[in-house]
This record gives structure tokens, sequence and C-alpha cells, in this order.
């Protein structure tokens, strides 16, 4: 399958003390409504949007679908894979799933490599693609 890498916000905030710092609410909605992401999302037809880590997953889920959502990442992935299913969501007339995941940033962060090892949410990602 081919893989698409993009990032929540096209407009990079700049550096703060400890690298790259994160974007504030305001710059967030700054480049959202000059609708960089929707358009990738338009031409590119992902049929699953991949949210890595709580930055994208909020962002995503407040800017983007309108829901605020409370949990944590542990347990939005524990849900999704109770339930066996990955939710989709109309983004600009497209119907594609949305899955947040931890952040790929393995020195950072001790929860991604346990998630490499969810078998059961690396079946449900491949029966999603084989639907």
């Amino acid at each position: 399958l081919p893989v698409y890498n993009s990032e929540i916000t096209q407009c990079f905030p700049g550096k703060g003390i400890n690298g790259d710092r994160e974007p504030d609410s305001l710059e967030i909605e700054n480049c959202l409504e000059k609708n960089f992401l929707f358009n990738e999302i338009k031409i590119i037809k992902p049929k699953l949007l991949l949210l890595m880590g709580r930055l994208s997953i909020n962002t995503f889920y407040k800017f983007v679908l309108n829901i605020k959502e409370g949990r944590s990442i542990n347990k939005i992935i524990k849900d999704i894979v109770n339930k066996s299913t990955i939710p989709k969501y109309n983004i600009n007339g497209l119907t594609t799933g949305v899955l947040p995941i931890y952040h790929a940033s393995g020195a950072n962060n001790r929860y991604y490599p346990k998630m490499l090892k969810n078998f059961e949410l690396i079946k449900l990602i491949k029966e999603y693609f084989n639907e």
C-alpha cells in the first residue's frame, strides 16, 4: 500500500526551548483556515488517516471532526479494538477511517513499541484494508 505522511498543520510555528514547539490554538486555526490539510485529503483520498500523537489527535478531533476527545490515546485504541471497527468520518465529501495512534517517535514515546506489538490492532488494520 502506498503511504503518505502529512502534518496536522503545515504552518511551522518555529523553534522552542527544547526543539520544535507545538503550535498554539490560534496558529492551528489560522493554518487550517488555509485548507492545506483539507486539500491534501481531497487530493490523496486516503482510505485511512492515522493520527499520530496527542497533538494530532486533539487537533483533528476538535477542528476537523468538531469532537471534544477527552480519552487517553491508550483508551481510544482499546475502545476501537474492543469494538473491532475503525471509525469512519465524512471529511469534505470523502468517507475515510480515522485511527488515533501513538506518535512514532519511539525514542520519546515508551508506548509506541508496545503499540507495534498490539496484534489485535494490527489485525483490525489489515481487515480494514481488505474491505
